[in-house]
Parts: structure tokens; sequence; C-alpha cells
């Protein structure tokens, strides 16, 4: 099995042609590939870290305080404090590097969690922030989630459409809403 074209950067690629013109086995094929999904499960982790420290970062700016649970907490990607209204949030972050679906389902989502989702685009645009509290969502599966849910087999891989997000671009002023039903209960 030997990698796609499009499996390595550039340079990746010219060394992995210059092994392969003089170790042509299968071994040298199969050792690409274990590393080409290494590779995918490192760039997935390294969107997801983006859109966090990005989106603590935005919160900062907001004059909040913010804590990155780092992977330690399942599905808790952000906790953040408001001293002005002394609330706590917890927050939910998903993260596509294009614009895209949301890869999520309805079973995840918590109607107090925070969910702000983020396409991250290229190195020259600016990032895109949509914040939306999860009781919002699962009160309007079909809105959000499109035909994912709409026939007698769910969808095998469910996911939150990019045009029901519009709407919720930049709203941050949820972290200073005192509705109950946003907060955690920590």
């Amino acid at each position: 099995m030997v990698p796609d074209s499009n499996a390595f950067s550039p340079l990746a690629q010219r060394d992995y042609n210059a092994i392969a013109s003089t170790h042509p086995t299968g071994i040298l094929a199969n050792a690409f590939s274990m590393a080409k999904t290494e590779l995918g499960r490192v760039e997935n982790q390294m969107t997801g870290m983006a859109g966090e420290f990005l989106n603590a970062g935005k919160l900062f700016k907001l004059r909040l305080q913010v804590s990155i649970t780092l992977g330690n907490a399942k599905v808790i990607d952000l906790f953040v404090f408001n001293p002005r209204t002394d609330q706590t949030f917890v927050v939910q972050v998903k993260t596509v590097r294009l614009k895209n679906c949301f890869l999520i389902r309805r079973e995840e989502l918590k109607p107090n969690h925070i969910y702000v989702f983020v396409i991250l685009n290229g190195p020259e645009q600016q990032e895109e922030f949509f914040v939306v509290p999860g009781h919002m969502i699962l009160d309007s599966i079909d809105h959000f989630f499109g035909s994912s849910y709409r026939r007698a087999v769910p969808s095998s891989m469910p996911a939150i459409n990019y045009g029901p997000l519009k709407e919720f671009r930049d709203k941050w002023e949820v972290f200073e809403t005192l509705a109950p039903e946003s907060t955690s209960n920590i």
C-alpha cells in the first residue's frame, strides 16, 4: 500500500519518495500508512486545541476569567467565570479548519452548556465564532441538524449545519446573561 500524493507535506513526500526508491517493500508502505493515520489524529487534535485557545483568548479580551481543561474533563473544554454577574459557564468548543458542518450527536448536547463553534479559516483570514446555548440547539434539533435525525434511522454521522449557526456569529453576550438554563451547576 503506497500513500497517495496528498498524504504528506511536499518535504515529507520527497523523503518518502527517496526512501521508497531504495526500499520498495510493503513494510515501508505500511509504516507510512500508519504514520499518515497518526498525522491525521494529531492534525485533528491540533485543530481542536487551536479552537479552544482562540476561544479562550477571545473570552479573556471580553474580561471574563477562563480555565482551559486541556482534555482533562471529557465533555468540558472551558470553564468561564463572569465576575460582573458572578456566574460560571461550561463551554464546549467544536472546531473545523474550513467552513463545514460540525460533527456532534444530539445525545452529547447538554442544555446548560454553551457551545462555541469555530471555523479557523486560512492563515490570512479571521476565525469565525458562533456562540449557542445548548438549550437552544436541543429545542430546535431539526433546524440545527437538518436531515440528520429526520429519517427512521438517524445518520451515523449527525452534524450541526453551518447555515443555522450564522445568526449566532459573535453572540458573546450569552456570557453576560443571567438566564439559569445557560449556566452550569458546578
